[in-house]
């Protein structure tokens, strides 16, 4: 009985030990990959879509494996107490403060989405990248990106989605490893 209850004690101490080296093992490997904070789509077109760009925007960026996205629960008191014009405006020193902990801040709005009688969507996405490694934030990538794409219907809609979260994509990471020196 003694030894049982021995055993049992070396093999609970080992798989603690086990976890602890995962978890340092995994934060080291994330550390060296840029922390970004991306912040939910401003969706200025009344259709709703914040949240569903949001998401394919996270996973797209996941996918890369170059970057550390940041959980959007660390900041969502940002979202929640500044006016969204803050995002794109030129005061930039609130962003230290709010975003300490992070490299980089990536804010997104969806300013068209439009349907026309031709069967045409035409998007538009505001994309703003601010890097936060200095003691004053720099905007390093700042611009518009216009898509249009002919639609017959709700799976064509959703591969314009796709194509419009894979050009902002690439430019988000293509930005920010280049500002990080191209790690």
């Amino acid at each position: 009985m003694k030894w049982n209850f021995l055993i049992l004690l070396t093999l609970a101490a080992t798989s603690c030990q086990d976890q602890n080296l995962n978890n340092v093992m995994t934060y080291r490997q994330e550390a060296a990959k840029p922390v970004v904070a991306l912040l939910p789509i401003i969706d200025r077109t009344k259709q709703n879509l914040s949240s569903e760009l949001t998401d394919a925007m996270r996973y797209k960026l996941n996918q890369t494996n170059t970057l550390f996205l940041v959980d959007s629960h660390e900041f969502s008191h940002a979202i929640t107490t500044r006016d969204l014009s803050h995002f794109f405006g030129t005061d930039l020193a609130w962003l230290r403060e709010e975003f300490e902990r992070d490299e980089f801040a990536v804010f997104l709005e969806l300013v068209e989405h439009k349907e026309n009688t031709k069967s045409q969507l035409s998007m538009t996405l505001r994309l703003r990248v601010v890097d936060l490694r200095k003691k004053e934030p720099q905007v390093i990538l700042q611009e518009l990106i216009s898509q249009s794409h002919t639609i017959n219907n709700s799976s064509s809609i959703a591969m314009a989605h796709q194509l419009l979260i894979q050009e902002a994509s690439s430019r988000i990471q293509d930005y920010i490893l280049l500002a990080r020196g191209g790690s």
